[in-house]
């Protein structure tokens, strides 16, 4: 027994001392979503959550339906000028059915956005839908 406990012993102080961690990525919690915003599609290029000077705005998700018979698509953007006029894609268009909804939704923030940057949908006026949203 007492060759077991110091082989044991022996064995520990071989080991070395425990690494450090790296640095933390990202933010250290995790951001929840508490809007929700519902969209009706225009056909044209539309700001449905605008930009607030000082705050971020996060994305968790979208849920979009149409009322079409056939597929149509929608797409969003964001960007500082009116309704995101030259803004960037969050999406690549994306088609949707009245049986084959598109919906991409978490509890927690998935994309966020420079404050001032306006979150804008271009879908056809047949689409319904909402995203959820913050802004901190």
């Amino acid at each position: 027994m007492k060759k077991l406990l110091l082989s044991a012993i022996a064995a520990l102080a071989l080991c070395g001392a425990a690494l450090a961690q790296g640095a933390l990525v990202g933010p250290p919690n995790q951001l929840m979503c508490n809007q929700f915003v519902q969209v009706t599609g225009t056909g044209a290029e539309v700001t449905f959550i605008p930009g607030v000077a000082g705050k971020i705005t996060v994305l968790c998700g979208w849920h979009f339906t149409s009322t079409a018979a056939g597929s149509t698509t929608f797409q969003l953007f964001f960007g500082s000028a009116a309704n995101c006029g030259g803004g960037t894609s969050i999406t690549p268009p994306m088609n949707v059915t009245s049986t084959a909804p598109s919906v991409d939704h978490t509890d927690f923030a998935v994309l966020s956005y420079a404050a001032l940057n306006n979150i804008c949908i271009n879908a056809p006026t047949t689409m319904t839908g909402g995203l959820w949203y913050a802004q901190f």
